[in-house]
């Protein structure tokens, strides 16, 4: 469990409070016009403020409570749990010091429960004003957690959907475009490659696996026999050794016929490719393929740029903390989920044919 705190060079209610020798209750009491508070004092910490260039949040709601003028981003201490770690992280920090305000980080390792959120110092403690939380892997209920921080929060793409305090991918738009430029390209045996992790569910899945289907029968085309349903049971190849479920995948999608797949993300593109080698079939050639989800990490792995489209993750980031600011602004309003297009990336992994294959 790692912590660490990320300030800018601005000037912030602290400051005003430390030049002009008063609490920074006292400022807060300024800002939000409190009576409690002498002409004198009042004209002191505003002359202050006017010579620090000092602009409270929304007339002093920030220092309500004594606040810190610090956002906490929660995420998970794994690259494989962190969905968006690097990208989101990139947004957040840049938003903040658009604001002025202090980042403070915590991370937890992956499946951690309650006993382990309850040791982060911003727990039990008024040390952030509002938290930014990107975790898919929590052991308990993430939100009963979050709640004992009694502070607004925005979850970045949850693990189950949320209507409210949100900001996510537009899960459902992406597969749909991917289906689209599929069938712009000749195609019409089209499978969809839901994601496999064992163990592992994301409310991701269930929505490009529906932007596929919709699109599949809006445009009077089948979808693969048997795509959505769970494969359980390994079999051995020629040589005797046991497959896994890629492998059982890639053959259910040659037995089909098909000419394209849409995977779930960049790295179960890269596996349907290793697979689909190993039985023969060479991709462009004999079948195209297009991920809804662009991993960097899984581009070190390709011999050529997968067809994809990319989560505009430092934009995710962003979002969030401008949503953040708006439940701030606004004692703690619940606030629509918003969902972020997705950017399409061209690569070699996609072959056009003709209508009449």
């Amino acid at each position: 469990m790692n912590s660490l705190t990320y300030k800018n060079n601005r000037s912030t209610g602290k400051d005003v409070a430390m030049l002009a020798g008063v609490a920074t209750a006292t400022v807060s009491r300024v800002f939000n016009k409190s009576p409690r508070v002498s002409d004198e004092v009042r004209l002191k910490v505003l002359e202050v403020a006017k010579t620090l260039n000092y602009k409270p949040l929304s007339a002093g709601r920030m220092l309500v409570r004594q606040m810190q003028e610090t956002i906490g981003l929660l995420c998970q201490g794994d690259e494989e749990g962190t969905f968006y770690g690097p990208g989101v992280l990139d947004g957040v920090s840049k938003q903040i010091q658009k604001y002025r305000l202090h980042l403070s980080i915590s991370m937890l390792p992956k499946d951690s429960g309650m006993d382990a959120f309850e040791e982060l110092p911003f727990v039990n403690s008024h040390v952030i004003d509002g938290l930014i939380v990107d975790m898919c892997n929590f052991n308990g209920d993430l939100d009963a957690a979050i709640a004992r921080c009694q502070v607004p929060y925005i979850y970045v793409n949850p693990n189950i959907a949320k209507p409210y305090n949100s900001v996510l991918p537009d899960d459902f738009e992406t597969a749909q475009k991917a289906t689209e430029y599929l069938i712009a390209n000749g195609h019409r045996n089209i499978g969809y490659l839901p994601s496999v992790e064992l163990g592992k569910h994301h409310y991701s899945s269930d929505y490009r696996a529906q932007g596929y289907i919709s699109v599949i029968s809006k445009s009077g085309l089948n979808a693969v026999p048997g795509w959505d349903q769970p494969i359980t049971t390994a079999f051995k190849d020629d040589s005797g050794k046991e497959n896994g479920e890629y492998a059982q995948r890639a053959k259910l999608f040659i037995s089909s016929g098909c000419t394209a797949i849409i995977a779930y993300n960049t790295m179960q593109a890269v596996r349907m490719v290793q697979f689909f080698g190993e039985l023969g079939v060479r991709v462009p050639h004999q079948v195209s393929i297009v991920a809804c989800d662009y991993e960097p990490f899984a581009a070190v792995s390709m011999r050529y740029p997968i067809t994809s489209f990319y989560v505009k993750r430092k934009r995710i980031g962003e979002k969030a903390v401008e949503m953040l600011i708006e439940r701030l602004k606004n004692s703690n309003v619940d606030l629509r989920s918003v969902q972020i297009a997705c950017d399409f990336r061209e690569g070699l992994s996609v072959r056009a044919i003709s209508i009449a294959n």
